[in-house]
């Protein structure tokens, strides 16, 4: 099933936190969001002018959704994330980017009237009550409320970065389905916010003074992210919004505290508790429903538009 690449994106994407921590050693985080996304605009936008020139065009009444995209999709999406994540203690930090799928729920409705059948209600209910579980394992309930319940600015900043980014993700998802390549998109948007992050740099921080040997090792590490996230996840994520619906695709992030377990089984040889089998359990009966709701969703409205282009 191609909705199984959704998992691929996600087990790729845990894997950039730990590189991440590593860049952010060396220079601030709107600095590191600067470099890293006008790097990796260049990258995308020369690749499709040498290889696909025919793809490389946007029509004027699209620049909008451009722009939304630039400013949405890497420019606040990052910045709040950022800012946030200094103030914000781990479990407070999962919850609020873990109402993610709820967000993209609400907006996927006023955005593109998209409906979700009560299997899929229920199916996104059951993978949340899995990913508690998970945070249960390590934290008490009594902590976790009163995190939850304790609003400041920064959880205001992490709510802000996973609505904006759920709304640019929406917008994108529009643009591909208008036949725009995800490379194009992408390329813009990483291009646009990552020039938009270094002309405001001095708002935030100063510029890093790196030594050769320093600079070499961002290097590696921003190269890295790049690869990793900005060619790989954030393309083939696109090109899976034209297949599936942004809430289902959002539902999969709740996996990432599974892979991010896994990566540290593999690599640290971690041993992983009964609760992480139960979790991962309930998490993909949960995620199941939601895809099942999803196929039956999807057949009554290729019936629908058979039916009008029938009647037609």
């Amino acid at each position: 099933m191609l909705y199984l690449l959704a998992f691929f994106v996600k087990a790729l994407m845990s894997t950039t936190f730990v590189i991440a921590q590593k860049a952010l050693a060396l220079v601030g985080p709107v600095y590191l969001i600067g470099l890293r996304m006008t790097a990796a605009g260049l990258l995308l936008l020369g690749s499709l002018a040498l290889w696909r020139r025919s793809q490389f065009k946007l029509q004027r009444s699209d620049l909008s959704s451009f722009l939304k995209v630039i400013i949405f999709h890497i420019y606040i999406a990052y910045l709040a994330e950022f800012w946030g994540l200094q103030y914000l203690s781990g479990p407070k930090v999962a919850l609020l980017f873990n109402f993610g799928p709820f967000i993209t729920a609400l907006l996927s409705y006023f955005m593109v009237r998209e409906r979700l059948l009560w299997s899929q209600w229920l199916g996104l209910l059951i993978s949340f009550s899995g990913f508690v579980l998970l945070l249960l394992e390590q934290h008490s309930a009594a902590q976790l409320v009163n995190e939850l319940w304790s609003v400041a600015l920064p959880d205001l900043a992490i709510l802000l970065s996973s609505t904006s980014s759920v709304y640019a993700w929406i917008t994108i998802q529009k643009l591909t389905r208008q036949q725009y390549s995800p490379i194009l998109i992408n390329g813009v948007g990483m291009l646009g916010g990552g020039l938009l992050a270094l002309l405001t740099v001095p708002l935030f921080e100063s510029y890093a003074q790196l030594s050769w040997s320093q600079s070499g090792e961002l290097a590696l590490w921003i190269g890295l992210l790049i690869l990793i996230a900005n060619v790989v996840c954030y393309n083939l994520y696109a090109w899976l919004l034209q297949r599936y619906s942004a809430t289902l695709l959002s539902l999969a992030s709740l996996t990432m505290p599974i892979f991010a377990a896994l990566w540290e089984w593999l690599w640290l040889g971690k041993t992983m508790s009964y609760t992480f089998y139960l979790a991962f359990m309930i998490i993909s009966i949960g995620l199941g429903l939601f895809y099942l709701g999803e196929s039956r969703r999807l057949a009554r409205l290729s019936a629908q538009l058979n039916t009008s282009a029938g009647v037609n």
